[in-house]
């Protein structure tokens, strides 16, 4: 889950990134979960995203690619489960 969950993201990213350098725009949008910074049963396997988001790689290409006209945002989605389900 490691591997899919923060290398998908950081290869994505190297893939795009010197393409939206070049043409000065872009938007990157890194999905990582909400369960990234709460804390919920059976998560665990989710807060390895929190490197996503809080292992500053989201924060820090914002920084790094500012200067180019790039945007980066990280989407962290939340899932309710519906306890009469």
């Amino acid at each position: 889950m490691t591997r899919i969950n923060q290398f998908s993201v950081i290869y994505g990213c190297h893939f795009f990134i010197p393409t939206f350098k070049k043409q000065k725009s872009g938007h990157i949008l890194n999905t990582a979960s909400l369960a990234a910074v709460s804390c919920a049963p059976h998560g665990c396997l989710q807060h390895d995203q929190a490197a996503v988001v809080f292992g500053h790689f989201s924060e820090t290409l914002y920084c790094e690619l500012m200067d180019y006209n790039v945007k980066v945002s990280c989407l962290q989605p939340l899932i309710l489960k519906n306890e009469h389900c």
